[in-house]
């Protein structure tokens, strides 16, 4: 089953899988609990294990899994991706089982369904010093912790709209974000009109202000609704939660209402 949204049964399922994958109740028991470390960290693919996807790897090419509570989740070089992991023992079992359907350019794609095939063939892994590797039959994945970034101060990159109970993509092309200051302030792009207002924040509790944007009219297909969506969701705000690189907003009730990454510009 692949698709462009996410089911979404608890704020940690959106934030493990960011915006992206369907979810269904595919998991048949509830596995064993994770030995610590390996749950609740985002962790990165490393240059090396990059390479050995494919020698010819851009640059920037960059994938992350993230294991929490039975479910397994994260981005490929192209797509996102989720499914279920189980432990026995010191065996480990990943079951890739939904995916995005972006179609990215030559060898993105074709690296995605090498590191699909590669979790899929994992056997056990390793821990240590802030490192996993990931350990197949023939084939070794190693990934370093990343840290998580820090709420004011970081350009947060709008990824994904919730509606309900499903996370959707941005309009290609729109560069929506926001960035909250030391001094209170948050400014912005909506995805056609600048932004700026106030904001408070305690502890994990975060709500915004009135918000003044300007009034320019975009006349490409979906982009004033997403702005109307994006500063829906930041009038709606009552909290956040942040795991590594990305941000979830979430309502009173404690949903999420977007999802956004750090970015450097």
């Amino acid at each position: 089953m692949r698709g462009r949204s996410i089911r979404i049964e608890r704020p940690a399922v959106a934030l493990a899988l960011v915006a992206a994958v369907a979810l269904g109740a595919c998991a048949e028991a509830p596995p064993p609990a994770a030995p610590g470390g390996l749950e609740g960290t985002t962790w990165v693919v490393d240059r090396d294990s990059v390479l050995g996807v494919d020698p010819s790897a851009p640059a920037g090419a960059r994938a992350t899994i993230r294991f929490e509570g039975g479910e397994v989740g994260g981005s490929a070089f192209c797509n996102h991706y989720g499914g279920t992991y189980r432990l026995e023992g010191d065996r480990l079992q990943i079951r890739i089982e939904m995916m995005t359907e972006i179609a990215c350019d030559e060898p993105l794609m074709a690296m995605d369904a090498t590191f699909f095939d590669l979790l899929e063939a994992v056997e056990t892994f390793e821990l240590g010093d802030g490192a996993l590797t990931l350990i197949g039959p023939d084939r070794r994945l190693g990934f370093s912790a990343e840290p998580s970034a820090e709420l004011v101060g970081t350009r947060w990159s709008v990824e994904g709209l919730v509606d309900g109970d499903a996370v959707s993509s941005t309009v290609p092309g729109t560069a929506a974000f926001i960035l909250l200051a030391i001094d209170g302030t948050v400014t912005g792009d909506a995805s056609c009109n600048r932004f700026s207002g106030t904001y408070e924040r305690s502890g994990e509790r975060l709500t915004f202000g009135a918000i003044a944007a300007t009034e320019m009219a975009c006349t490409e297909p979906g982009v004033m609704e997403q702005e109307a969506a994006v500063l829906d969701a930041l009038s709606r705000t009552a909290g956040f939660a942040i795991e590594g690189p990305t941000l979830t907003l979430l309502d009173a009730e404690g949903r999420p209402t977007l999802v956004l990454r750090a970015s450097d510009g």
